[in-house]
């Protein structure tokens, strides 16, 4: 990468995890590069060497907008800040017309969000405004951003980039128009049992469930709960209702997140989890008079949910 190229205007969107963080971070970037009119850059080099999930990049399955996709790691933050202390020592002794950069690199290293904290399940990081109206033209973002407060000013944009552009086979495509016609409720289940690496995130119990099916029932004539889990025992085992519930049978590839998105965000309403996955479903989902109801802990973030969503 070239200097010139390394100080130019931009904001560089570092992506990391699952798709649910993935369109965190994406929307994340692609608000503030709207805002500041620079382009989006997107680092992806995380999937390199993911060894806890083996997750994948899956933003190229939407109409995502970046105007670069950086497959080896941007410089780091320590690095380019001393890179930058260096040019600032050489600049004084070059003419004005000669300087190399403009703008001093602004890092928003969303650091309270840290993996520590994060798989704590608490609220770690608090909803900054301060990053949105930052005069920075340069900007890296390494985070995770769970907060709709980012980029609700751009969400119609983002309901355009987020359709999916990928193939989706017939029978995805049919199950997904049967969800339409019926009162689809979605419950999202995660017990976070998929890796050692998730063993300290927060864990809804059957009480939380019991209180959100008992509010839909009473808001919605003749519910069909339809459950998206990978943990289909505990659904099983837990989910109790006299209307119909169905278990959709679980897509285990990563690289097909986004067909369960798809179908996922094809109900009318929600019972999420606190699960960035289940967040997108919802958030995506087209039904204007939709009810979410949400769990109030568990989330990377203090203010990760819409005003509008019942949180329990």
């Amino acid at each position: 990468m070239k200097i010139n190229e390394i100080f130019q205007n931009k904001v560089v969107a570092k992506i990391a995890g699952g798709l649910g963080n993935q369109l965190f971070q994406y929307a994340m970037g692609r608000a503030i590069a709207i805002e500041k009119n620079i382009p989006l850059w997107l680092d992806i080099s995380f999937f390199n060497n993911d060894v806890s999930y083996n997750r994948v990049y899956i933003l190229n399955q939407f109409d995502i907008k970046a105007d670069k996709i950086l497959f080896e790691p941007y410089l780091d933050m320590k690095y380019l800040n001393r890179l930058v202390g260096l040019y600032k020592r050489i600049d004084k002794y070059k003419k004005k017309k000669h300087k190399i950069f403009l703008n001093e690199p602004n890092f928003l290293d969303d650091s309270k969000a840290s993996m520590e904290n994060y798989f704590a399940g608490g609220p770690c990081h608090r909803f900054d405004s301060s990053l949105i109206s930052n005069v920075s033209n340069y900007i890296v973002l390494d985070g995770y951003w769970q907060s709709e407060n980012y980029f609700k000013r751009i969400k119609n944009v983002l309901l355009e980039d987020l359709k999916i552009t990928a193939e989706i086979p017939e029978d995805i495509q049919s199950y997904g128009g049967y969800l339409e016609s019926s009162n689809a409720v979605a419950i999202g289940i995660r017990q976070y049992t998929d890796s050692e690496a998730s063993s300290n995130h927060f864990k809804l119990t059957k009480d939380y469930y019991d209180k959100a099916i008992s509010i839909i029932v009473k808001k919605i004539k003749n519910p069909h709960f339809f459950i998206f889990t990978l943990e289909t025992q505990w659904a099983k085992d837990n989910i109790q209702t006299d209307f119909p519930v169905t278990i959709i049978s679980p897509n285990t590839s990563n690289e097909a997140a986004y067909q369960d998105l798809y179908l996922l965000s094809k109900c009318k309403h929600f019972i999420i989890a606190n699960s960035t996955y289940h967040w997108w479903g919802a958030y995506l989902a087209q039904n204007e008079e939709k009810i979410v109801i949400a769990p109030s802990q568990g989330w990377g973030n203090s203010e990760p949910l819409p005003d509008e969503w019942i949180k329990i």
